[in-house]
């Protein structure tokens, strides 16, 4: 495994233990209609219908349309988590400048919050993201504590924002599980 397939890899599986799996449909605490790992059903596209049917192809009836996916299993979803992380971390090297300065770990606290509220809103960070421009990561922190993501980020199993409070945490100090990353992986 190279380090980009290292590092789409860690992400994939952190987000997949973030989210939990639900089999069946189910409300997020956002409000929006969700299944398997905190997949918004209202953004699954055509190519992750096809992942999924690829995966089912011995089943008769293959999902046509999104009415059709009545559950998932931790496998598809798992498939789909990996495709978006990788579809994410693409965008970002080839949208934006800052991205490729990040470390390992600033780099998955990133894609960890497009992926939780969808890359539309991460944009909507533009102070967040201003910070990152210019290294400046304890304003990034500063930023990530002053949002409507962090305040919103409540977690019944921990009573508190435990995901964006890492996530601030990762910005500011650019490390993950108190292993240091460099950026001589990419």
């Amino acid at each position: 495994m190279n380090d980009l397939q290292e590092i789409l890899f860690e992400i994939r599986l952190h987000i997949i233990a973030e989210e939990g799996f639900q089999r069946y449909h189910y409300n997020c605490p956002a409000g929006y209609v969700t299944i398997g790992h905190g997949l918004n059903t209202g953004t699954i596209t055509e190519l992750e219908l096809k992942i999924i049917n690829d995966h089912r192809k011995d089943y008769k009836k293959p999902i046509k349309v999104l009415d059709d996916l009545s559950y998932i299993t931790k496998e598809e979803s798992g498939l789909i988590v990996g495709f978006r992380v990788e579809q994410l971390f693409n965008y970002f090297m080839e949208k934006t400048k800052w991205f490729r300065h990040l470390n390992r770990c600033r780099k998955k606290v990133v894609i960890d919050m497009a992926f939780n509220m969808g890359i539309k809103k991460f944009n909507g960070f533009k102070n967040t993201i201003a910070a990152l421009e210019i290294q400046d990561y304890s304003k990034a922190y500063c930023e990530i504590l002053d949002s409507d993501y962090y305040r919103n980020s409540y977690s019944i199993k921990y009573s508190y924002n435990r995901r964006a409070d890492l996530n601030a945490n990762r910005m500011r100090y650019g490390h993950c599980r108190g292993k240091e990353y460099s950026n001589d992986w990419i």
